[in-house]
């Protein structure tokens, strides 16, 4: 007996590690495809693949709920956190290994800070490798030294199933979904990564869902640019509250004479493009949404639109070329 084997391993393990290759050779050889470790990145930054942590025996956490330093940290695994307040760590450093891997452009993780886990309803923060510590130059991570990032076999059993119950559905249909399912993430000025929650998950394809403005029909065809409903859907982006103002109307009849007035009619232009282009997108990428839905609707007690769908910046969100 061969206590190296991969299939004995594979029979042992209640997890399977990602760095190593377990993940996607299992994943390989029950789907019938090649996948990537680009693909185990990217399911779990979609939502269809949870990561666990296994941690070493002896390990110091960073710091408790509490707020107390240097607590031990139980050894074995631990649900790393990806949503949230205190999954930021967590999901920047699994996109850094994304992009890495899919051969997209660098996400920046120096100063990163430690990725916060969870078991049992108790949350730890792990310590971070720093870039320069003892005393010599080595890649920041949110995770700690010694640790090993991984996916439990249960959770990639029941992804696999979703795959079987996809492939069985009609192609030809289009997939149900809803505006609530959609998460648009600015990547840089031009491009943005699409996701969206669907009980059909695909994983023997790596789809990086990275698509430009034109990919999304945002493209000024005479002038070969963005067109302005772009700028106004980035200004979405990136403002604090994630909405778009309109001026406030005014009460005396002279009111359209005024600045505010063309204005308050441009933004609503502008806003009835993005709902335009962003349904015909979707429905080229074969998504159904309830036709009585909106996914920019107006706020009549705030004079403003707010998105349906979540959008956002990524962490390495900056302005580049055109592409």
């Amino acid at each position: 007996m061969n206590f190296d084997d991969y299939a004995l391993k594979k029979a042992l393990h209640k997890w399977l590690a990602i760095e190593n290759g377990d993940a996607t050779r299992y994943l390989s050889e029950q789907s019938g495809q090649s996948v990537s470790h680009a693909v185990v990145y990217l399911c779990a930054l979609e939502g269809h693949l949870p990561l666990v942590v296994d941690v070493p025996t002896g390990m110091k956490s960073k710091k408790t709920v509490a707020g107390a330093y240097g607590g031990d940290l139980e050894g074995g695994l631990w649900d790393l956190l990806m949503e949230g307040e205190r999954g930021k760590s967590g999901r920047q450093q699994i996109e850094h290994d994304y992009h890495n891997q899919a051969q997209l452009p660098s996400i920046d993780i120096m100063g990163i800070d430690g990725a916060w886990v969870e078991r049992d309803g108790v949350q730890r923060q792990l310590e971070p490798v720093r870039a320069f510590s003892g005393g010599y130059a080595r890649p920041p991570s949110a995770i700690s030294p010694g640790c090993v990032l991984g996916v439990r076999r249960e959770a990639v059993d029941a992804l696999l199933a979703a795959m079987k119950a996809r492939s069985g559905r009609d192609e030809s249909k289009p997939v149900a979904a809803h505006w609530e399912d959609v998460t648009i993430t600015f990547t840089s000025e031009y491009q943005v990564q699409i996701r969206v929650r669907s009980p059909y998950p695909q994983v023997g394809t790596d789809q990086s869902h990275v698509v430009s403005y034109a990919d999304l029909g945002f493209r000024n065809e005479r002038q070969d640019k963005p067109t302005l409903a772009w700028e106004k859907f980035r200004e979405l982006a990136e403002g604090k509250l994630q909405r778009i103002d309109l001026p406030p109307k005014k009460s005396r009849k002279s009111w359209e004479r005024e600045t505010g007035y063309k204005e308050r009619c441009t933004i609503q232009q502008r806003v009835r493009e993005i709902r335009t282009t962003l349904r015909a997108y979707f429905k080229r990428e074969g998504y159904e949404f309830p036709s009585k839905t909106d996914p920019l609707p107006h706020d009549k007690k705030n004079e403003c639109y707010k998105p349906t769908f979540s959008i956002k910046l990524m962490h390495s969100y900056g302005s580049t070329a055109p592409p």
